[in-house]
């Protein structure tokens, strides 16, 4: 799974300045900071805040559909590679 979740982090270093946001590089710079120094919680906690922070920002910014749209994508992309063994990491 750590394989996973590496491969779909640095997915987003490659997008052309173009296809990123507004200020997508140093949000992201920020983002990548702040978690570097929280220390001693769990990954898994980690993770269900940052969807309860995402997921409404998510659907704020591109409406409930295309938000939902956008997350069926990305449950689509993770379990098709679910049973590959880097997954599994």
């Amino acid at each position: 799974m750590n394989h996973l979740r590496d491969a779909l982090l640095n997915a987003a270093d490659e997008l052309e300045p173009a296809q990123a946001p507004p200020g997508f590089a140093n949000a992201r710079r920020s983002m990548r900071k702040a978690l570097a120094r929280i220390d001693g919680v769990p990954s898994a906690t980690l993770a269900a805040v940052l969807l309860s922070e995402g997921v409404p920002r998510l659907a704020g910014a591109y409406g409930p559909q295309q938000a939902a749209q956008v997350l069926a994508m990305l449950a689509d992309c993770l379990s098709q590679h679910a049973d590959t063994p880097s997954a599994r990491q």
